[in-house]
Parts: C-alpha cells; structure tokens; sequence
C-alpha cells in the first residue's frame, strides 16, 4: 500500500468518497485544536497533505503512475484477441450470459404483451372508480358545500349599516353600492 493512502487508511482502489469521508474522520480526532497530544500536529499535516493530492483526480492519477510499477504490456496480443490484458476468456463469457439475459427479457416481454389485454384493464379501471365514486361522491359534496356556508359572512347589521362579522369574527362592511368590503383593521378575536 502506497504512504498516502496508508496515511488516511484507504485501499489505492477507493472511491473519492471513500477518500474524503476517511479524510473527515481523521481530520476530527487529529485536528490540533482538539488532539493536543504530542506528534498530533505532524500527522494532521500528514493527511491532509494525502487527501489534497488524493481528492484531485490528475494528481491522484500521477501519483498513482509514479508510485506503482511498471506493467508488461503486449498490445499486439491484446488486439489480436480484441480485449485488453490476459482476460479474453472472460469477456468473451460475459458477453455470452448478456446475451442471454438480454434473449430472456425480449421473450418475457413479449410474453407478457401478448398475455395483456388493453380493453380489459381499462374495463377493470372503469370498474374501480365506479365502485369507488359512490363513497367518494357524497363526502366530496357535503365538504364542498360546508366550505362555502364557512366562508360566508353572517350579516349581523346595525340600525344605521355599520360593520359586521362571520363567525371567524371577521369585519365585513357594505359601501353605498352594495358591495361587501372586509375591514380587517376591526375583527374581534374569537376563542
């Protein structure tokens, strides 16, 4: 294991999540401000200089080249058989069981499309909401009803056609015309 990622405890495989949520971690416990032991100030510097290199993708990628051994390539190979590395055989099995898989999802769709029936789904959904309006129906009329006899004010007029208040104890009043005006400046507080 490579000293930057020893430093923060990660495999050279991990994610950048992995990376920072591991840089987190340490940076609580080792942070000087709340680890006064000795050598706790050198280790905190220890990792976040590995998680500034490890947190940028370039830098990461150069450190990883220097850091880790040269590989034999044999390209020449690699093309004649059409895959990268020793692995062909691999390739060659995955593709096969896609390929399966892929023959298996296309025979059950196609099982299933021939097994549904449009007419008769939407002669069951028509059936539902048939069976199901008949409850809906008069709780949604009654509601609809009670909000307009809560929203109307109660006239309560003076002699000489002052103000007046709905049962929420809101001011309404009538101008010369007819016309109803709320008067929010005169509502009363009702308990």
């Amino acid at each position: 294991m490579c000293a930057l990622y020893q430093a923060l405890g990660v495999a050279p495989t991990a994610s950048k999540r992995a990376i920072r949520l591991a840089y987190l971690r340490l940076a609580k416990q080792l942070h000087p401000d709340v680890n006064k032991a000795h050598g706790a100030d050198a280790k905190f510097q220890q990792v976040r200089d590995a998680y500034e290199v490890l947190s940028d993708d370039a830098r990461r990628r150069e450190y990883d080249r220097q850091v880790s051994p040269p590989r034999a390539s044999r390209p020449h190979a690699a093309r004649a058989r059409g895959t990268h590395g020793d692995f062909g055989f691999m390739d060659q099995e995955a593709r096969r069981m896609r390929q399966e898989h892929e023959e298996l999802r296309r025979r059950a769709e196609a099982q299933f499309f021939m097994q549904f029936n449009r007419s008769r789904y939407r002669a069951s959904l028509s059936e539902s909401l048939f069976r199901f309006l008949p409850v809906v129906l008069p709780i949604w009329t009654v509601l609809l009803l009670y909000s307009f006899y809560r929203n109307r004010p109660v006239e309560r007029t003076s002699p000489e056609g002052g103000p007046f208040w709905d049962q929420k104890g809101q001011a309404f009043a009538r101008d010369a015309y007819g016309r109803l005006h709320r008067m929010p400046d005169l509502d009363r507080q009702v308990i």
